[in-house]
């Protein structure tokens, strides 16, 4: 047999390509439109395709395409993205050997429609543009935001595929299912799906097809945009390169930074985690690197800004708690992908039980300007129940019926009733018995209002109230809120007998206490169908569960951003020992 050297056919697909079945595409059958970005992958180019539909084509650099692991990077993301099929997740659309080139279905999020000018494409785009330009509140969608990034990520690692870039720029942000809509077509599909979010960017992927080796990403020395600023402890250290990780390791390292994601998304005035303390840093002539290994060998997590913080506590209250659970430094404690976007799903008020109560502190007054109006009563000018400012005075005298009460408080649903017409009547009756001990037109802490219904003999003397300074941070930064849940926690008990607790804060003050296990909470004030009332008054009855005491402060939160209530509020701890039972006082003092 003759000799015969090894030939290679001209136009040969490489083996991963053929073998996946992956859809082709001739790069001249596109008309290039624009360039939308570039970067040290190549470029990212509008194209139209023969079938007159937009896309977009990804291109490698021309020096790249001899390079084999930046071909490799290539043909893998192009053969984890064929294998794909998710809401979440960008489509593929074709490769292009010669050059080599990825065709992805075209997104975007156009703020034309709204009066704007600007077009984006990514997460951290998007972000960075309603910053800039105030309309955070206008495009509310943190949590709608986050959810669809979760459920990627929940598919992707149920088809063991991990990310390991995830990042606002590896994001797609689109509203191209109604931005080009009119009129009410456009407001109901606004409505319905304000955004949608879509992974993107597999070249640093891995799939249980391949092969894993360490754990370490590819160096690089852009920060800002880069993927340091999202890489977990785990795989950050220097001793990370001999560290050989499973599916399930490379699976908690996405979860890492699906919670600095979230940490943007909470933040969008920041550009990238650690920003704050990388700025503060590089003032001083240190290394980004050097930051973030510092942070991490404390066990730190990067600073939000102020700008956000009320937002944080209420209304992206449920994206906060997801955040904070994907970035522990210990890899076994993060929740799945699963776990996340179920927990973004749910309101977290529920399961709680709301009773309205028959009136509020507001009815006297209110039934007095009825009859006003109604032309009766021409002559009155006051009455003896007014119950305005009352609260510390009512919160007090229920908090002295309950600790006096002890074993009769209710453990059966009845029994929360009762216990809600009790307060009514109290709500009711109970202003006639101490207006004459105040000022109805100014508003009194604590300390002050349990000394005057003492001395009116309206509730037990003996109450020694020891008040503990919780925080010096604002009401609605996370050293704040951490105050507040850590306060409220230390009331949980499994006993009959209850922990009873008075928050104030901005003139508002609560009664919550715990028994058996479950946390209440009763508001005296007129509370609407937003916040679970119905224009009285409400008893609040947490079940017995782990997260009750965040259920209860974020209500808390809710309430006092509805109400006016800004974040230049302090918060201080005041405990109070009667006989056998402990009472805990929160308030908080004004800013000055």
């Amino acid at each position: 047999m003759s000799f015969k050297l090894p030939s290679i056919r001209k136009n040969s697909v490489p083996t991963i390509i053929s073998k996946n079945n992956i859809p082709r595409f001739q790069i001249e059958g596109v008309k290039e439109l624009r360039q939308l970005g570039s970067g040290s992958f190549g470029s990212v180019i509008l194209v139209r395709r023969t079938n007159n539909q937009q896309a977009v084509v990804k291109k490698i650099k021309k020096e790249d395409e001899e390079d084999n692991r930046q071909q490799r990077l290539f043909y893998k993301e192009a053969a984890i993205l064929n294998n794909v099929n998710h809401k979440n997740v960008v489509k593929f659309l074709g490769i292009c050997t010669k050059p080599c080139a990825l065709m992805l279905e075209y997104l975007c999020f156009d703020f034309k429609p709204f009066g704007g000018s600007a077009t984006v494409s990514s997460l951290d785009q998007y972000l960075s543009y309603i910053d800039d330009h105030d309309l955070v509140l206008e495009f509310p969608f943190q949590t709608l935001i986050a959810t669809d990034i979760a459920k990627g990520l929940e598919y992707l690692h149920s088809n063991d595929v991990v990310h390991r870039d995830l990042k606002p720029g590896n994001i797609l942000v689109s509203n191209t299912h109604y931005s080009e809509l009119r009129g009410s077509q456009m407001e109901e599909a606004f409505k319905t799906s304000p955004i949608k979010c879509k992974l993107t960017d597999f070249g640093e992927s891995r799939s249980e097809a391949a092969q894993t080796a360490t754990l370490r990403h590819q160096a690089t020395a852009n920060v800002y945009r880069g993927s340091p600023a999202y890489m977990a402890p785990e795989i950050f250290s220097e001793a990370s390169n001999k560290f050989v990780a499973s599916m399930n390791d490379l699976q908690l390292v996405d979860i890492w930074a699906l919670g600095m994601v979230l940490f943007i998304i909470l933040n969008p005035d920041l550009e990238y985690p650690y920003y704050l303390d990388i700025q503060r840093a590089k003032r001083h002539g240190e290394k980004w690197r050097e930051v973030i290994q510092s942070k991490m060998s404390k066990g730190e997590l990067p600073k939000g800004s102020l700008k956000y913080h009320t937002l944080q506590a209420t209304d992206w209250f449920i994206v906060s708690e997801a955040m904070e659970r994907c970035l522990s430094y210990m890899p076994k404690n993060r929740p799945s992908a699963r776990e996340i976007s179920h927990l973004l799903e749910r309101d977290f008020d529920i399961p709680c039980r709301n009773i309205s109560l028959m009136c509020s502190q507001s009815t006297a007054i209110e039934e007095l300007h009825a009859r006003l109006v109604d032309g009766c009563d021409k002559e009155i000018v006051s009455i003896d129940n007014d119950g305005t400012n009352s609260c510390t005075f009512l919160a007090v005298l229920l908090a002295d019926v309950l600790i006096s009460d002890g074993e009769e408080l209710p453990t059966q649903i009845d029994e929360w009733e009762e216990l809600a017409q009790k307060v009514s009547v109290i709500i009711m009756k109970a202003p006639r018995k101490f207006n004459h001990l105040r000022d109805i037109n100014r508003k009194y802490d604590v300390l002050e209002a349990y000394g005057r219904l003492r001395d009116g003999k309206l509730t037990k003397p003996g109450y020694e109230f020891t008040e503990e300074i919780l925080t010096a941070n604002r009401m609605y930064s996370p050293e704040g809120r951490r105050a507040l849940i850590d306060g409220i926690t230390r009331l949980f008990t499994v006993d009959d007998v209850p922990g009873v607790a008075l928050y104030t804060c901005g003139g508002y003050t609560f009664l919550i206490g715990c028994k058996n296990g479950k946390f209440f909470l009763i508001d005296t004030h007129r509370i609407s169908s937003s916040l679970g009332g119905n224009g009285n008054g409400i008893l609040k009855v947490y079940p017995n569960e782990k997260e009750s005491a965040k259920r209860v402060c974020c209500w808390i939160w809710k309430r006092l951003k509805d109400s006016g209530v800004d974040e230049t509020n302090l918060q201080s701890l005041s405990i109070v020992d009667p006989p056998r039972y402990a009472v805990i006082v929160i308030k908080c003092d004004k800013l000055y």
